[in-house]
């Protein structure tokens, strides 16, 4: 809604009917005064524990408040705790954008969870771009955590049309979330320092050393052009601080390094205008298993270049692979031999330049051809086969961040394995692979919240199956690209609009290198620094294990 709108009156049918409220009034059979300030209310203490469990705890439990005649609440509005007794007693209790709050919080505090909801889904449908920072203020003081999401959803989607007096009162906890999250709204990853520098001048008194570097390094300034951080950084204050602009000085040098195609401080956020994307496959070329990790940058008019490079995966392939941090994880799989199928999670350091044994619990069984994503802190397998590349599971589970074991959730709806997954507003899509009838072209869509598939009504956009394909999220939209008899090929799919539309795939450029245990081969490259920074890391054997 406009934030120019003022929002109707609601009201809530009183609990006893009408005639009772004579009885409040009239004091008849009152065993319990409730006392604040100087109001006193003489109620009935069985409508009382009927209607607030707060109350009934007072009264059952055998508090020294439930000896007493008079019960003395203090920290209660007089005026708002009349228009609740009085909804007790049958009167129509109304929720207006003035009494909203603190009818909430008076609701809260006497565990009168109808009204509570109400005022709940009232607040809710007032959020606006005048008002959500003050109700954020409310819902974090307040520790209201239903409204608190419901705000979070919103700044994410409105975070740079937030008024500029506003930004400063943001708390802290909220403007942390903001910064963290892939999907909030921006054009730019510049808009996002200008807007913390706007609230560090709000609260440069109260904002510590630590607190602004923990904000900041949620800020991926690695994303960000040198010349618009040299522009900007005589401007703030941001930098005064040593810890910070070490951060600053980080990420212009963070560009030319190997690791920052890996590294999450350089990952583009889903709805910036440009970025660059990282996904990977997996081929077999003869005894070799090799990982094919493609780097996408696209940009306002669906151009992208790829660059790939190639790691050799030991002793396994037609396993799943993740880029997380500077490490490429790779699960399960099958032995070279193709006689067993693995448990066992192994990384490769992009950093270290070097394979090692993934500090996460194995699979909770052998499988292979399954397809891993990240998603709200937590690790998801999804799919995959058990057995051979013809049969295939919809088993799904995840790892939680910190945890020692999977925990399975509700299965997919289509069995398959060697699916595409990519996640876009905390909701996983998954496409494509193949099971025991052969080739898959259905999509499904997880939402964690509810734990629920639903089987999207698209499908693959095109008549021949590629022989390799992936989706990605680029400026909130699926991007589909595939390859088939040579040629590549980009669809996008607008989940607002429900359409698939094709989109160039003209500016193709490649590179290629390959990573072994003591060997390194490589053709021409677009990028020279990173050839060279990896090939001084290879002539150190010792630094190869």
């Amino acid at each position: 809604m406009s934030s120019t709108s003022i929002m109707p009156e609601l009201t809530i049918k009183g609990r006893l009917p009408q005639s009772s409220f004579q009885l409040f009034q009239d004091k008849i059979f009152s065993d319990v005064i409730i006392k604040i300030n100087d109001a006193q209310f003489h109620c009935h203490r069985f409508v009382l524990a009927s209607f607030s469990s707060y109350f009934q705890a007072m009264f059952v439990n055998e508090m020294a408040e439930s000896q007493q005649n008079i019960i003395e609440l203090k920290e209660l509005n007089e005026d708002v705790f009349a228009d609740i007794i009085h909804y007790f007693y049958g009167v129509d209790l109304k929720i207006t954008e003035k009494n909203v709050q603190i009818l909430a919080i008076t609701a809260s505090m006497l565990n009168i969870m109808d009204v509570v909801d109400k005022c709940y889904s009232f607040l809710s449908e007032s959020i606006n771009t005048e008002n959500v920072v003050n109700l954020s203020i409310f819902a974090d003081t307040y520790l209201f955590t239903n409204l608190s999401e419901k705000i979070f959803q919103f700044l994410l989607l409105n975070f740079g049309r937030i008024k500029q007096s506003d930004i400063g009162h943001i708390p802290i906890s909220v403007l942390k979330r903001c910064l963290q999250s892939d999907d909030i709204r921006i054009s730019h990853e510049i808009e996002l320092l200008h807007i913390l520098d706007t609230w560090y001048n709000c609260n440069e008194s109260i904002c510590g050393e630590d607190t602004l570097r923990d904000l900041l390094e949620n800020i991926r300034l690695s994303t960000i052009s040198v010349q618009d951080l040299v522009e900007f950084e005589p401007k703030t204050k941001i930098f005064n601080s040593s810890r910070c602009l070490q951060l600053l000085l980080e990420a212009k040098s963070f560009l030319s390094s190997p690791e920052r195609h890996f590294s999450s401080r350089c990952q583009f956020r889903n709805y910036t205008k440009d970025g660059e994307s990282v996904w990977i496959s997996r081929f077999s070329s003869g005894k070799d298993c090799i990982i094919d990790i493609k780097l996408k940058t696209q940009n306002n008019s669906f151009d992208y270049k790829e660059t790939h490079f190639n790691v050799e995966s030991p002793n396994r392939s037609s396993y799943g692979a993740l880029a997380i941090g500077h490490k490429i994880l790779v699960f399960g799989g099958i032995t070279k031999d193709n006689v067993d199928i693995l448990r066992s999670i192994i990384a490769f350091d992009t950093c270290k330049v070097r394979w090692s044994n993934a500090d996460l619990a194995p699979l909770p069984k052998p499988i292979a051809l399954l397809s891993p994503c990240l998603c709200d802190n937590r690790l998801y397998i999804i799919g995959g086969s058990h057995e051979n590349s013809s049969t295939a599971t919809n088993e799904v589970a995840y790892l939680e961040s910190g945890s020692d074991h999977w925990v399975y959730v509700s299965p997919m709806n289509v069995a398959r394995n060697d699916s595409v997954v990519a996640v876009l507003d905390n909701l996983i899509y998954v496409g494509g692979g193949q099971n025991d009838k052969g080739k898959v072209d259905s999509f499904e869509r997880y939402n964690p919240s509810t734990d629920t598939w639903e089987l999207l009504n698209w499908s693959i956009p095109f008549s021949e199956y590629p022989d390799s394909h992936v989706l990605t999220v680029y400026n909130g939209c699926l991007n589909y690209i595939w390859n088939s008899y040579r040629r590549h090929h980009c669809h996008t799919y607008n989940p607002i609009q429900n359409e698939w539309t094709e989109v160039s795939a003209s500016a193709i450029l490649r590179s290629k290198y390959r990573v072994g245990v003591d060997q390194f081969n490589n053709c021409e490259c677009l990028n020279k620094l990173f050839i060279i920074r990896v090939t001084n890391q290879l002539r150190d054997k010792d630094n190869v294990k």
